[in-house]
């Protein structure tokens, strides 16, 4: 049986021009949110000669798109849903606005790796907000017997936290600090 050989090619870098722009107006009203986001298909809409057809419009699928098209490459990408966006959309009920997956993203401080590679996707259109500290709480047990873990930002102080919390587990901790970095 034949094998495939990997040969790295170099090619063009959607990072190499800073694509960042001042931010633009936010739209709030739904018609015109939709206009963008519950595109249905046309065959009369897809040009000619793609390059790449991507399957799944969530978090994935769009920055892989993003990149292509930066680097010049035609690319349709293609959803079942009625949205573009997958665990990165929201919703509205009795007015207000929710997400639906993705409710905490973190090494979001400029100049930190991930945050300039979101930035230069979005165009620097993605706005952040910095959440309180606790940012959440786990809570574990019936009604009588509940307990709540309050979750901080920060390696460093989820650590410190965490070994407050659970007195004689610091190793336990440290070596699950190690694991997940």
């Amino acid at each position: 049986m034949p094998v495939a050989h990997w040969t790295a090619v170099s090619g063009p870098n959607p990072f190499e021009k800073d694509c960042r722009e001042p931010l633009k107006k936010k739209v709030y009203d739904k018609k015109e949110k939709n206009k963008v986001l519950k595109q249905g298909f046309l065959a009369s809409k897809v040009p000619d000669n793609l390059d790449a057809v991507i399957i799944g419009s969530g978090i994935g699928g769009l920055g892989l798109a993003v990149l292509l098209a930066k680097v010049g490459k035609k690319v349709l990408v293609l959803e079942q849903h009625d949205r573009a966006g997958g665990c990165c959309h929201t919703f509205t009920e009795k007015g207000f606005e929710f997400d639906v997956g993705i409710h905490y993203i973190g090494e979001l401080l400029e100049h930190k790796p991930f945050r300039c590679m979101l930035d230069q996707m979005t165009n620097g259109q993605l706005q952040w907000e910095k959440l309180e500290n606790p940012f959440d709480h786990v809570v574990l047990g019936p009604p009588e017997n509940r307990r709540s873990y309050p979750i901080y930002s920060g390696s460093t102080r989820f650590c410190e936290e965490l070994k407050k919390r659970f007195p004689g587990e610091e190793k336990v901790i440290d070596e699950y600090m190690k694991l997940v970095k």
